[in-house]
């Protein structure tokens, strides 16, 4: 069953296996960092750091896989549009 908390992203999954909140939350405030023009160096990420990004999973109250694996491909399209490549 699908919960939705006060100030998450995705809805969080109470009794099943989800991605940890803290490394989906940090790599989405990057992506949108760099997205919008106000990612440091260090901060930066491409589409295929997207692509590639590995999340720990926990037990309950993580966010649901699909979810974030649609919004991660919407991501990566964009960041493939704004750096010039490929937008499919």
């Amino acid at each position: 069953m699908l919960g939705q908390d006060s100030g998450s992203r995705f809805p969080r999954r109470s009794w099943a296996p989800g991605y940890d909140v803290a490394d989906v939350d940090s790599l989405i405030d990057r992506i949108e960092a760099t997205l919008s023009g106000f990612a440091g160096p260090d901060q930066a990420v491409t589409a295929a750091d997207v692509r590639t990004a590995k999340f720990r999973a926990t037990r309950r109250k993580g966010y649901d896989e699909r979810l974030v694996g649609e919004a991660l491909d919407a991501y990566a399209r964009q960041l493939d549009t704004a750096a010039g490549g490929p937008a499919g």
